[in-house]
């Protein structure tokens, strides 16, 4: 299998206005604990889980410029930059929710 981190912030669901872009046969993933979803990734030990759950709720695992490269994004389908931030932080907001 194939795992790219969505850096594009093109091929992870945020919402159902926005499209989503993936290429056919790549598993994408926005942050590390999407891919404790795969059975393929069952030797990972309990300890790392539970340290990158933390991670996760700290919001340490997902890469700063990946929420510029989101901001970006949206703003190209909107035209409007603050519209853009605002659905940004709230799309960022409910990622982070979701694990």
């Amino acid at each position: 299998e194939i795992y790219i981190r969505d850096v594009r912030a093109e091929a992870t669901f945020f919402d159902s206005t926005l499209p989503v872009v993936k290429i056919p046969g790549i598993k994408y993933y926005f942050s590390e604990v999407e891919l404790f979803l795969n059975p393929e990734f069952n030797f990972l030990s309990n300890d790392l889980i539970i340290k990158t759950y933390k991670n996760y709720h700290e919001r340490k695992l997902i890469p700063t410029y990946t929420f510029t490269t989101l901001t970006r994004r949206l703003e190209s389908l909107y035209g409007n930059k603050s519209e853009a931030k605002f659905k940004a932080l709230n799309f960022w907001a409910d990622y982070h929710l979701r694990f």
